[in-house]
């Protein structure tokens, strides 16, 4: 599959449509990992976000032995520190740094990874990388023809998607790159101090598979750059031309 011939990726948008930007890092921890990294990266935030605050998650009452072998809770966070529109969550074999609106963009959500991703390379309960990944989900508000907004061409039998709704995820392979994307509509999502608005959301994820801990290091910048670079050729990929004009893009 080659999104990248013929095709323009904006620089940025007027109408922004994303929702939250996620990094995602799972790792082989032992069984310290996940009692340990929350309060040591609490310290690591604590003087330059005065409003940082931790939760501690539902999965943190599972016990650790079955966090640990079974693999529906393996990759749980047990705890989340928030600090201004970001929100870290952290588990016993993994850590996600995610950003909602309004986005900072990629200048400055990345140094937010790269940090992250220098101080768990350091820390002792954080073994061999196994896999990282990019996602964003991104909202269109509306309530009738939304999916006119997408590229899609689906059906069952004799149907086709209709605007009562659609529910769509699919795997995607590109370059060394494995994803989904997925889409539904409809949705009712709701922000702080907002009221709940009806819609569309896509949600693209781009992920590669770690074979070795070394070379993931020593490439953990490019793949980031290949990774969100990726994301952004399937979102702009799956819109039509219009919408993405709709969109104000700068390119």
């Amino acid at each position: 599959m080659n999104l990248t011939a013929g095709m323009q990726i904006p620089v940025r948008l007027g109408k922004e449509p994303l929702m939250e930007a996620a990094w995602e890092l799972r790792f082989d921890g032992d069984a310290t990992a996940g009692s340990l990294l929350p309060g040591v990266l609490y310290e690591k935030y604590r003087n330059e976000f005065p409003d940082l605050k931790m939760a501690i998650l539902p999965a943190s009452a599972i016990p650790a032995e079955a966090r640990a072998t079974q693999p529906p809770f393996t990759n749980l966070p047990t705890h989340a520190l928030k600090f201004g529109n970001y929100t870290l969550f952290v588990g016993d074999q993994v850590v996600a740094l995610t950003v909602t609106r309004p986005y900072p963009g990629w200048q400055k959500f990345k140094p937010r990874i790269v940090e992250l991703a220098t101080w768990l390379r350091e820390l002792r309960p954080v073994g061999r990388p196994r896999q990282m990944a990019v996602r964003y989900t991104d909202f269109f508000a509306g309530a009738d023809e939304l999916l006119g907004k997408i590229q899609l061409n689906a059906s069952l039998g004799d149907w086709r998607p209709s605007s009562r709704g659609l529910q769509l995820q699919m795997g995607i392979n590109l370059g060394p790159l494995s994803g989904t994307i997925q889409v539904q509509f409809p949705v009712q999502v709701s922000a702080a101090g907002t009221a709940s608005q009806d819609g569309l959301i896509t949600i693209v994820q781009m992920a590669k598979m770690v074979a070795d801990g070394e070379d993931f290091w020593a490439d953990h910048e490019g793949l980031l750059d290949r990774a969100k670079t990726a994301c952004h050729q399937v979102f702009f990929g799956i819109l039509k031309p219009e919408t993405i004009s709709e969109l104000e893009p700068v390119y």
